[in-house]
């Protein structure tokens, strides 16, 4: 079975997104309490360091979270310093399959066997506020050296076909004797857990949810995690409530081939259901949400699920709603098999942010769009791909009765052209500013880019009407434009500033500014045969980027003997902050603007009185992938 063969973790997956970590948080780290983490014990020092409020202890350890060295030694001094900096060496773990991982696992089990013969010594596992489960591929490929020979190595060849299955299937039970070990560890040695991210793509059975029920864990990941079956996660499975406050859910049930048709068999667990009881990933959810709906705070949920052997098309929740009374964000992004009364019941929950499915049944929404009425709470609403005049259509009226929100992000299909551009015709021409007074965040996703070789080298452009309409919405505190593909390697929008500046240039509020996907013409030659696409990958260097690449000597250290790959980056950086720098001129309150894949910041004098000058925020190209995400569509508390 593929979702349970242990070489499919030995593979970097594919994430389709160059460079992209401008805004991504790194070695964040919240440490609990020492009087928590002591779990109830007094403190046994008489040091004066030690008698500190634990408040103003945590804090002492958080500034000390990247200082590893005084860890340790702080760790050395008696048995409260070690709990203390425990508490920061230990606020996150990832179990990644590495040493590190397996000798912690081990002190946490035998924690647990020390508190089940009443042992009261402070514990690691009471220090773990975040627990990741991700492995990684290298320390796969490490503990199955063999396995990963038999199938990639120089001498593959030497390997006979039942040779490389025994060593597969003894990876795979190796494996799911660590995960059982560590669903024990994180449901029974970790009473401070908050956070569980489940990242392994490798198949789990009903025991998976009856120990991750039971942790303390209020947020929860699941990324892209096979099912041997649907369950029905109900009691004596799992507890008749599931206190979640945050969920993103990506799920689907195994996938089989052939012989494999049939699942594995499983015993019932704690007396749960027989395996003739009729399933589907419809019962599924509805059981799940049934469990933790009550305490629901964010849900983000992705449907990989593919039409199998239960030839399964819609998520139904059946006839009754289920409500999410403390629901206050819906991302269904990734969700395109939602049927009426799973819509309904998110759209009856108190929603403050909610993104729609970037593909959806229009038969399935519009009942519950048509509906629901205004959604007073609601501050953004997200479009992420309007696909369809119908779609359009049905979403139009929608938006027409929120000129409340204040962030909206809009898309249409990358492809879309004329007629069937759905922005122009149905969006932007109800953004009126007299309406959208609170609106403080726009980003638009504009089509009319080309997938197919077929059409030729093109460039896209935003029309210009509806960037007059945008340059109206003076509220506006952040803008973020984008055109043609945006998927993959391809860049298509032949931006022009000029024209840019012209309409924008009554925001006199915008703080950020971005432009995603823009590319410009290599020389006059491309221009003319309309081929932009190879603006980024091609690097030509002429006399002008030479130049270019002088004309801000400050910001580099070495300027001689440069390779052309570096005079055409350190080029295009010169001309992205030239271009900026206008912005910057015309836009008082800007401070971060990104165009050309350059995040930059600006900087302006105290007493207002020198130009604003524009300045990188990285050493090299970023395309803001996570960051444009988090800015303009949702925040979420869990990824």
């Amino acid at each position: 079975m593929m979702d349970r063969d242990i070489s499919n973790m030995m593979m970097t997956p594919f994430s389709g997104i160059g460079n992209d970590q401008f805004g991504k948080e790194k070695n964040a780290r919240l440490p609990l309490l020492l009087d928590r983490v002591m779990e109830g014990r007094p403190r046994k020092s008489e040091s004066r360091l030690l008698q500190l409020p634990a408040e103003l202890l945590g804090d002492i350890a958080d500034l000390l979270a990247n200082d590893k060295p005084t860890l340790a030694s702080l760790a050395l001094v008696n048995s409260d310093c070690r709990q203390l900096a425990r508490s920061c060496q230990f606020a996150g773990f990832c179990f990644d399959y590495s040493p590190q991982a397996l000798g912690l696992l081990h002190k946490l089990l035998n924690e647990l066997l020390e508190r089940q013969h009443s042992s009261r010594n402070p514990t690691i596992g009471s220090c773990i506020r975040r627990a990741t489960i991700a492995a990684d591929v290298q320390w796969m490929a490490r503990r199955n050296e063999k396995l990963y020979e038999s199938i990639w190595g120089e001498t593959s060849s030497q390997f006979t076909k039942q040779e490389r299955e025994l060593l597969r299937e003894e990876g795979s039970k190796q494996y799911e004797a660590y995960r059982n070990y560590v669903l024990q560890a994180i449901s029974e040695a970790m009473p401070n857990l908050e956070y569980v991210g489940w990242y392994d793509q490798y198949l789990v059975y009903e025991d998976f949810f009856a120990l991750l029920s039971r942790t303390s864990a209020q947020h929860l990941v699941l990324h892209r995690v096979p099912l041997n079956r649907p369950y029905i996660l109900e009691p004596p499975v799992t507890p008749a409530t599931w206190p979640l406050r945050s969920l993103s859910l990506n799920v689907r049930e195994a996938f089989r081939f052939g012989d494999e048709a049939q699942t594995a068999p499983e015993e019932p667990l704690m007396g749960g259901q027989s395996q003739d009881i009729p399933r589907s990933m419809s019962l599924f959810y509805t059981t799940l949400f049934q469990r933790c709906g009550p305490t629901l705070e964010f849900l983000k949920w992705s449907d990989q699920y593919t039409a199998g052997s239960l030839g399964e098309n819609r998520i139904s929740f059946g006839d009754t709603r289920i409500s999410f009374p403390r629901l206050r964000t819906a991302d269904l992004l990734y969700h395109s098999k939602l049927g009426k009364t799973a819509f309904a019941s998110f759209l009856d929950a108190p929603l403050r942010h909610l993104c729609l499915p970037s593909l959806f049944d229009v038969d399935q929404l519009s009942e519950p769009l048509a509906t629901c009425g205004t959604l007073c709470h609601l501050e953004t609403l997200v479009f992420p791909k309007i696909h369809s005049k119908e779609a359009a259509s049905l979403l139009q009226p929608f938006l027409a009765r929120h000129p409340h929100i204040s962030k909206l992000s809009a898309g249409e299909g990358e492809e879309a052209r004329g007629g069937d551009q759905s922005l122009s015709s149905h969006i932007i021409p109800l953004l009126r500013p007299d309406r959208f007074v609170n609106l403080r965040s726009l980003s638009l996703a504009f089509g009319d880019g080309s997938l197919s070789a077929e059409r030729g080298p093109r460039s896209t452009t935003i029309p210009e009407s509806s960037l007059e309409v945008i340059g109206k919405l003076v509220s506006l505190e952040q803008l973020c434009l984008s055109a043609g593909i945006r998927t993959g390697w391809r860049t298509q929008w032949l931006i022009n500033h000029d024209i840019l500046r012209k309409h924008l240039v009554r925001l006199t509020k915008l703080k950020k500014l971005a432009f995603s996907r823009d590319t410009y013409s290599p020389n006059p030659i491309f221009a003319m045969l309309d081929e932009v696409e190879g603006y980024y990958s091609m690097r030509n260097v002429g006399r002008e980027q030479k130049a270019a690449a002088r004309a801000r000597p400050e910001l580099d250290d070495n300027h001689e003997d440069l390779a052309d790959d570096e005079i055409w980056e350190r080029a295009h950086r010169n001309l992205m902050l030239d271009e900026a720098d206008k912005y910057a001129a015309l836009l008082p309150d800007l401070e971060w603007i990104f165009c050309g894949q350059w995040p930059m910041g600006v900087r302006r004098s105290s007493d207002g009185r020198g130009p604003a000058r524009a300045f990188p925020l990285t050493e090299e190209r970023d395309e803001c992938y996570t960051f444009l995400q988090r800015t303009f569509g949702l925040e979420s508390p869990v990824d």
